[in-house]
C-alpha cells in the first residue's frame, strides 16, 4: 500500500486523519506492529511522524544518480 497527500493539501492535518484511521484499524484487528518502508532519508516530515507514532527509524534509503 502506498499513501501520500498532494502538495496543495500538505500541512492541513489530512495525513493525521490517515494515520489515526490506520492505527485504529490495526489495533482493532489485533496487530501489534507495522513497518513504514521506503521513506527517503531527506523526508524529514515522514521520519518525524513515524517517531511521533512510536516508531523507530532503523533503515536509511538513498537514491543515487550517475550519468552514464
Amino acid at each position: 500500500m502506498i499513501m501520500g497527500v498532494k502538495k496543495d493539501y500538505h500541512r492541513k492535518g489530512i495525513d493525521a486523519i490517515f494515520y489515526r484511521n490506520i492505527v485504529a484499524t490495526a489495533t482493532r484487528k489485533g496487530l501489534k506492529g507495522a513497518e513504514i518502508s521506503w521513506v527517503l532519508e531527506d523526508n524529514y516530515a515522514m521520519k518525524q511522524t513515524t517517531e511521533k507514532l512510536g516508531g523507530k527509524v532503523y533503515k536509511t534509503y538513498r537514491i543515487y544518480d550517475k550519468m552514464i
